[in-house]
């Protein structure tokens, strides 16, 4: 177990240099910063390691990061050397150390999913939210995420594959996941009625192309409403999910205000008025 951690502590020492030449951090700063590091490396080592030992550790070097972050913003560094990012690498690790240990925890997974989103480590969070998935495939809330995270990088066709396998497995949270989809599909009307982004196609049209485009239809809309409220009776959670429909419905009409009528929108509006 020693031998571990004193090469995991001497790995560290090129880092401590380069941020002491840089002005980062003074001798005496750095002298600190590693004794805690000796002190957690030497608890999370142990077999009786707790949680809580490696929780510690994350929120020391978070601490860390933050120090070198406001300090590169006074002196108007800028991140050259791979060094620079040594800090989250760690981080990164004793994230990855805790699961192993700690994987039937949903709080770790969660706080390690929000330090990549804060951090800024996009394919990181991406790894991290599929081992989630993998580990509480019933999670709601993480393929929630996972869905997001594809519409963010315009993959409309994989988040709603990725929310309706929810659906069919029925995860902790139904409700929420129908609101999602839901929620998703006027978004999908919305986007295509004001050529925001053409709906299920991650590529642009080209700009000469004189082909017709569909009308955008709110059929998938009605559908999965049809569904999430057949589905959410036997939970008693029926009534919620229509309130969401409702509100989103709404907030889809002014949208698209203004733009051609997507096709079947008087339908969705009478449909989820009259809770059918």
């Amino acid at each position: 177990m020693s031998d571990g951690v004193v090469i995991r502590l001497e790995e560290m020492l090129p880092e401590c240099v380069h941020f002491q030449e840089r002005g980062v951090f003074g001798e005496a700063e750095t002298a600190l910063i590693m004794a805690l590091r000796r002190k957690h490396e030497y608890s999370i080592a142990s077999r009786q390691a707790k949680l809580a030992d490696y929780l510690s550790y994350i929120d020391h070097e978070i601490q860390v990061e933050c120090q070198r972050r406001d300090k590169f913003e006074q002196l108007k560094v800028k991140k050259t050397n791979l060094r620079d990012f040594a800090i989250v690498r760690r981080i990164h690790r004793i994230f990855g150390r805790c699961l192993n240990k700690f994987s039937d925890d949903v709080s770790v997974w969660q706080r390690y999913l929000d330090f990549c989103v804060q951090s800024g480590s996009s394919n990181q969070l991406t790894k991290v939210l599929m081992r989630a998935i993998k580990r509480h495939p019933r999670n709601a809330r993480f393929r929630i995420m996972a869905a997001n995270r594809e519409l963010q990088q315009g993959s409309l066709i994989a988040a709603r594959k990725l929310l309706m396998r929810a659906v069919r497995i029925k995860t902790d949270d139904r409700c929420l996941v129908w609101q999602q989809l839901f929620k998703l599909e006027c978004a999908a009307v919305h986007r295509a009625v004001t050529g925001t982004v053409a709906a299920g196609n991650t590529e642009s049209a080209s700009a000469e192309s004189k082909s017709p485009q569909p009308v955008p239809s709110c059929q998938p809309a009605m559908v999965v409403y049809r569904h999430a409220v057949r589905d959410l009776a036997d939970v008693r959670k029926a009534d919620d999910f229509i309130q969401y429909a409702r509100e989103a419905v709404n907030a889809l009409e002014m949208s698209v205000l203004g733009y051609t009528q997507p096709a079947h929108m008087d339908e969705l509006v009478t449909l989820v008025q009259s809770n059918h």
